[in-house]
């Protein structure tokens, strides 16, 4: 099937049972919860960075908008709350005692503007939303990029689970909470390949791991609480292991 990621059109395979035993079981669940609250609801997906997280956003918005019987979604993500660049060239922080400044740890929880964040939550139920995206071409976040009226609201990111005080008072606005993991060397392979696909060495490529994409993966995973749902990916993006309640209807 084809679908969108971050504007981008990806050509994936999805096996059945992930299929019909979690992704539509799933936003039914949605679609329920949606009806009986009367309101819009919002999911929250987190996950350690290089787990999938935004294709299987924009997958399930996409199967959502298949099936007349599922409320349609939109997915929307945290990346366009980033801090500009002039902001994170010009301002610092502490990574393992040493002050750097903050663009050399550019999607570490401190360069999101979590401010900006509350207060786009804080509207969330308006009937009509517009957020901003993060451009992949300018490397920048882009103003009032999507709106939507839909009823479910499905946002990704990274942090939407850590526990810290400017993450965790985000957690009032949101219905249901889920958790993609993978396997650490999964997501360093994965992480490291982008990299060079975007014109790095594997040297640097491995050393932008060291410093901050694997410590963004491991700040993720150890420090990411209260999920409804935790879903485990193997290196395919196939589900091996759902922990919650049972999604059959």
């Amino acid at each position: 099937m084809k679908f969108d990621v971050n504007g981008i059109t990806v050509d994936a395979e999805v096996r059945s049972e992930d299929l019909e035993g979690i992704y539509l079981p799933l936003l039914r669940k949605m679609t329920r919860m949606q009806k009986e609250k009367g309101r819009r609801l919002v999911v929250y997906l987190a996950a350690p960075p290089g787990c999938g997280k935004s294709t299987t956003a924009s997958l399930l918005q996409y199967l959502s908008e298949q099936n007349p019987e599922i409320e349609p979604l939109q997915a929307l993500g945290i990346d366009g709350f980033h801090f500009g660049n002039d902001y994170l060239r010009t301002h610092q922080t502490v990574i393992d005692g040493e002050t750097v400044d903050m663009i050399r740890v550019k999607g570490n929880p401190v360069t999101f503007d979590t401010d900006k964040l509350h207060s786009s939550l804080a509207h969330i139920q308006d009937p009509l939303i517009s957020w901003p995206v993060y451009s992949r071409i300018a490397h920048a976040p882009v103003e009032n990029a999507v709106s939507t009226d839909r009823k479910i609201i499905l946002l990704e990111g990274n942090y939407l689970l850590y526990d810290d005080i400017h993450w965790t008072q985000l957690l009032r606005y949101c219905d249901l909470k889920l958790f993609m993991t993978a396997d650490d060397e999964i997501l360093k392979k994965r992480l490291t390949e982008r990299k060079c696909r975007s014109g790095f060495s594997r040297t640097e490529a491995e050393r932008f791991y060291d410093y901050s994409d694997g410590r963004n993966v491991k700040l993720v995973k150890e420090h990411s609480a209260g999920a409804d749902y935790v879903l485990t990916v193997d290196g395919n993006q196939s589900v091996i292991s759902v922990q919650g309640d049972t999604l059959q209807d």
